[in-house]
C-alpha cells in the first residue's frame, strides 16, 4: 500500500512519494512473476483517507477521489496488462474532530459513488469501535471494517455486479412527510438499536442554514420491507436538509456508542448487518 496517516489526498496523489511507493510495489510484484513464468494483476484497491481532507467542501474532494481512482487504473493497467479495471472500494468516514467534523468528506464519497459507478462504498465506519482517546479505531473496530470491505469485495467477485451498500435509492418530500426507498443487500430493512446505540430520530435531523433544528421530527417508522417514512413536527422551508447519520451539533464522540450514527440497516447477519451510509437531500 503506498500512503501515510494524516496526509490529504492532494498529498497523496500520482505526483507524490506515497504515489510512486505504490507502483513501485507493482513493478516489483509484475517483474518478480514474470521470473516464475506467470503474471501478475491488482484485484482491487480498499480506500483508507479523507479525515485531513475534513475542512474541504464535497465538490473540492469528489472529483479529486475520481481522478485519482481513474489515473490508478490507467497505470496499473499499463503495468501488468491486466485485461480489467482494479476494482476501486473505500469506506465512508463518519468521524467528528473537535475542529471540524469528516461530513463533507462523507458527502463527497457518497456522491463519487454516484457519479462513479466504479467507486463502490463498502460500509460506512459508524458501525466499528473507536478508541476513546482518539478518532483511530480499535483492533476489533478495524477487523469489522476488514469484514465489510471483504463483504463487499466477494459480492462483486461472486455476482459480477457491483456492490451497491444499504443507501437512499429513492426520496420523496412532501410537505412534512419524507419518503426514503432504500437499495437494501438484504431485505428486510430493519431499526436496530442492540448493535448501535439509540440516535435521536434514529439518525435522522433536519438542518436549516447550516443549523440543526432540534424538535422538527415527530417520527420515523418502516412502513415496508426497504423504505422509511419521516414525519416532520414542522413546515419545511426551501433549503432544508435531510441528513442521516451527522450526528448532533456539539457532540464530538465517534462509533456505535456515542458517536455521529443511525440505527437503520439491513438483515445480512445478527451480529454484522449493512447499516445505511450517510446521506442528505436539499427540500
Amino acid at each position: 500500500s503506498g500512503g501515510q496517516g494524516a496526509r490529504s489526498i492532494a498529498d497523496i496523489d500520482e505526483t507524490s512519494v506515497y504515489w510512486q511507493y505504490m507502483m513501485d510495489q507493482i513493478k516489483a510484484a509484475v517483474t518478480l512473476n514474470s521470473t516464475l513464468g506467470q503474471s501478475f494483476s491488482v484485484l482491487a484497491l480498499w480506500w483508507c483517507q479523507g479525515d485531513s481532507d475534513r475542512y474541504n467542501p464535497p465538490e473540492y474532494y469528489m472529483p479529486k477521489l475520481i481522478d485519482l481512482k481513474n489515473k490508478f487504473v490507467a497505470q496499473v493497467k499499463a503495468l501488468t496488462r491486466q485485461s480489467f479495471d482494479p476494482i476501486w472500494i473505500t469506506y465512508q468516514l463518519s468521524t467528528r474532530y473537535a475542529d471540524a467534523p469528516t461530513w463533507p468528506v462523507s458527502i463527497a464519497q457518497w456522491q463519487a459513488s454516484l457519479r462513479d459507478p466504479t467507486i463502490m462504498i463498502s460500509s460506512p465506519m459508524y458501525p466499528c469501535e473507536y478508541n476513546v482517546t482518539g478518532p483511530h479505531l480499535t483492533g476489533p473496530g478495524s477487523l469489522n471494517l476488514g469484514k465489510f470491505y471483504g463483504r463487499a469485495l466477494a459480492h462483486i467477485i461472486t455476482t459480477g455486479k457491483r456492490w451497491v451498500p444499504l443507501s437512499p435509492r429513492q426520496i420523496s418530500w412532501s410537505q412534512r412527510i419524507i419518503d426514503i426507498s432504500y437499495n437494501v443487500p438484504v431485505k428486510p430493512m430493519q431499526i436496530n438499536t442492540t448493535l448501535i446505540a439509540p440516535a435521536s430520530n434514529y439518525g435522522f435531523d433536519i438542518w436549516r442554514n447550516g443549523s440543526q433544528l432540534t424538535g422538527a421530527i415527530s417520527s420515523v417508522t418502516l412502513v415496508d420491507e426497504d423504505r422509511v417514512r419521516i414525519a416532520l413536527a414542522i413546515d419545511p422551508q426551501a433549503g432544508d436538509v435531510l441528513c442521516f447519520a451527522r450526528g448532533n451539533q456539539g457532540e464530538y464522540g465517534n462509533g456505535p456508542d456515542d458517536g455521529a450514527r443511525g440505527n437503520i440497516c439491513d438483515s445480512a447477519s445478527t451480529t454484522l448487518p449493512n447499516w445505511s451510509i450517510m446521506f442528505e437531500y436539499t427540500y
